[in-house]
């Protein structure tokens, strides 16, 4: 019973770590976009 139980807990935190890490890319990324979109509309 208690194996189950950490093994559940060990998905959890993982699975808590890759959203994380994939908002973190998605704001990246966001960011990226906005700064190259500026850039362009500074040029014109």
């Amino acid at each position: 019973m208690t194996e189950i139980i950490s093994t559940f807990m060990g998905l959890g935190i993982v699975f808590l770590l890759l959203e994380v890490y994939r908002y973190r890319i998605r704001r990246q990324t966001t960011e990226e976009i906005l700064t190259r979109l500026n850039k362009k509309y500074e040029k014109k």
